[in-house]
């Protein structure tokens, strides 16, 4: 199972009108995001952030508006958080490049700069 597969089968239950086995889906999702990188890299923290905003969609739906606002403000402060470190991640590749060292920022965030996910 994968998170994009636990997001499709949340949707699918939304749309059939069962919402608690939705968020039972989105909360595997959530593990199977912890289960793969400790410290977590930013995609993982950008998976995260988009499983907060799907689980706000479905608590918003079930009419639980507070628990809503609290996810997507935690995915608010997840996409933040990611923004600052792409950000900081260009400047260095920018420096780095420029002395010819290749090696800097670290590879994982060198790799999401020059290939992003498909998604």
């Amino acid at each position: 199972a994968t998170v994009e597969h636990q997001a499709v089968v949340a949707s699918t239950f939304l749309r059939i009108g069962q919402g608690n086995r939705a968020i039972t889906a989105l909360r595997r999702a959530f593990k199977l995001v912890e289960g793969h990188s400790s410290p977590p890299l930013p995609i993982n923290k950008l998976a995260n952030a988009l499983v907060r905003l799907q689980l706000c969609v479905v608590l918003s739906q079930l009419g639980r508006h507070d628990q809503a606002y609290s996810e997507a403000s935690q995915a608010r402060t997840e996409l933040d958080s990611i923004w600052g470190a792409l950000t900081e991640a260009a400047e260095v590749v920018k420096e780095a490049d420029a002395m010819g060292d290749y090696s800097r920022p670290a590879p994982h965030l060198r790799k999401m700069l020059f290939r992003p996910p498909s998604w």
